[in-house]
Order: structure tokens, then C-alpha cells, then sequence
């Protein structure tokens, strides 16, 4: 009889536990997918928030670019600059000093307003500066006395800028600055802008110029990603690093130091797709890389920056973390 109970009880047990098992296989498998789906979700979400962090910092150098595009037609046009076009073409020598001294006020006033241009030029059509300031961003811009300005005619972006026609915008890539053909130290990246200047004959006339401190921008924008712990890069249109943690890594294009340090070398898998001019957001081994490409003009598709920001996994992936284990 107690034999009997006993069996009866292990049975029972036994059934117990199958019906709990056949019950907690598809919570268990249910639980799972859902956790999954949960954690895909926040991985989505937090490579969405970090393509728009580096579209924001994008943005951000892109407004340079914006702005100096935009002032060339202004200065063009200013009536100093007028005024300056017509006594030269008169040949009246107090009136070309008259109106030099007034267009060296209003360039001037732009520099000091604007604060991101090293130098902004009237160069004439031989290639003579006639109007400079400079700016290093931390001083006050001066004026450049008459007798330190130089002839830029054997300069690239010159003979280029003077081909275009009324109103046309020539963009140089981002380079280190040269004065009397060697390369400025310390080192000075910078985004040339510059349009022709004609007369009311349809006479060229010039150029005007000017000179976006890009460096200083990109060593802005390195400056905020660390707050982020994020490390920020820069590289032009042919991988060439504008903007590096290690300096030796910066400016190797063959028109600056000439190291051939580019992105091809340290991201092979990735090199092809971020030069592509497409956004791009992945996760690669324990860093998270996303990238914007960031357009140098609005006539020229081929030039091109691309800002790549890396930040660790660890970092930005941690709730994703907390919720699996």
C-alpha cells in the first residue's frame, strides 16, 4: 500500500515536471526572441542618433563652406571694390590709393566679422595683391602694407579662378598654405575660394579671394568629439587625412607633405564605401564608425571632405549590453 502512494506521488512529480518543462521551452524561446528584438531595436536606434551626431558636426563645417561662397559675391561687389576697378581702368593713381585704403576697410571688417578667414585678396589681373588681410585667428586681422604684397601668377587656383566666367566660383581642395612658394609653418590647411572681377567693358579685372582656416575648423569639431570620447577624423576625396589623432598621419597628399598616410591603409574594408559620398554607420570588432561626406562647392561635385568619427562600442552600445545579460 505505501508502495503504492509512493509510485503514485513519483508520477506524479514526474508529470509535473514534464507539463512544467513543455510550458517553460516556448517562454524560454519566447523570452529570447523577444530580448533579441528589443536589443536590435536599441542597436537601430543608437546608430540612428549617432548618423545624426556626426550630420550635425558635418553641418557645422559645412556652414564655412556656405559662408565663404556667399561672401565672394558680396565683396565683389561692393562699392569700394567698384570704385577701386574704375580708377585703375582710368589710370588715376590717387583715386586707385583713395579707393585701395577704403576696400582694405571693408575686407577688413568682413575678417574681424567673420573670424574663420586667413587672408582675403583682391589680386589684379597679372596676379599682383593690391588689398590683403590676414587673419590667424587669435590676433586681430591686419591690413598687409603695399610693399609686402606679393604676385600670385604662377599659383594653381590664379590662372584657374581667371578662366571662369561673371559671377563663377573657383574652389581649390583643402591645402596647406604656401607664401613665396614654400609651405607656410606652422602648418596652415586652408580651402581657397576666389571669382573674377571684371570691368563695365566686360575687361577681367582681377580676383578676389578668400582663405577658409579649414584646419582650424576641423581641430574645432576634434576638440568637441573628445568631450563625446569619440575620435574624429577628416580625410579629402582621395582618403588623404585632413584631420588625425597622430599629426605625422595629417596633409600626405602628394600637393603637401606628401607621406601617402591616407584612410585606404588603416580602414581598408571600409575606405570604398566612406569615399563613396554616401553616409555610412557600422560596427566594426569594438568600434562603432559612422561617416558624412561634406560637399567643398555647389558647382564642383568632385571636391569633397568626409568627417569619420569613432567612438567605442563599449560606450554607446551599453544598454544593449545591460539588457541581454
Amino acid at each position: 500500500m505505501r508502495d503504492s502512494i509512493f509510485r503514485r506521488f513519483t508520477l506524479t512529480r514526474v508529470l509535473v515536471l514534464l507539463f512544467t518543462l513543455a510550458g517553460l521551452v516556448p517562454l524560454a524561446a519566447f523570452g529570447l526572441s523577444v530580448i533579441q528584438m528589443v536589443s536590435n531595436h536599441l542597436v537601430q536606434s543608437t546608430m540612428e542618433e549617432l548618423k545624426r551626431s556626426v550630420l550635425s558636426d558635418a553641418h557645422q563645417i559645412q556652414h564655412g563652406f556656405d559662408m565663404a561662397q556667399d561672401d565672394l559675391p558680396v565683396l565683389s561687389h561692393v562699392a569700394a571694390m567698384r570704385e577701386l576697378i574704375e580708377a585703375r581702368v582710368r589710370r588715376d593713381p590717387a583715386r586707385i590709393e583713395q579707393w585701395r585704403k577704403a576696400l582694405e576697410r571693408v575686407f577688413l571688417a568682413f575678417s574681424t566679422n567673420r573670424k574663420v578667414y586667413s587672408q582675403i585678396r583682391y589680386l589684379d589681373e597679372g596676379g599682383q595683391e593690391l588689398v590683403r588681410v590676414d587673419s590667424d585667428g587669435v590676433k586681430p586681422p591686419r591690413t598687409v602694407p603695399h610693399d609686402q604684397l606679393k604676385n600670385q601668377r604662377q599659383r594653381y587656383y590664379f590662372s584657374e579662378a581667371m578662366d571662369l566666367g561673371p559671377g563663377q566660383v573657383f574652389t581649390s581642395p583643402p591645402d596647406l598654405n604656401r607664401e613665396h612658394g614654400q609651405l607656410e609653418v606652422p602648418y596652415r590647411l586652408v580651402t581657397r575660394y576666389a571669382t573674377p572681377l571684371f570691368d563695365d567693358s566686360g575687361n577681367r579685372r582681377g580676383l578676389v579671394v578668400i582663405n577658409l582656416m579649414t584646419g582650424s575648423l576641423l581641430d574645432a569639431l576634434a576638440q568637441k568629439g573628445k568631450v563625446a570620447q569619440k575620435v574624429v577624423y577628416a580625410v579629402d576625396q582621395e582618403g588623404f587625412y585632413l584631420l588625425h589623432p597622430d599629426p605625422a598621419k595629417r596633409w600626405g597628399s602628394p600637393r603637401d607633405l606628401n607621406t601617402g598616410q591616407r584612410l585606404q591603409q588603416n580602414l581598408p574594408s571600409l575606405a570604398t564605401q566612406i569615399l563613396s559620398r554616401h553616409a555610412v554607420a557600422t560596427v566594426m570588432g569594438e568600434q562603432v564608425i559612422t561617416s558624412q561626406p561634406i560637399a567643398l562647392s555647389a558647382s564642383r561635385s568632385d571636391l569633397s571632405l568626409v568627417i569619420v568619427e569613432l567612438i567605442p562600442a563599449r560606450v554607446v552600445l551599453t544598454a544593449v549590453k545591460g539588457l541581454r545579460l
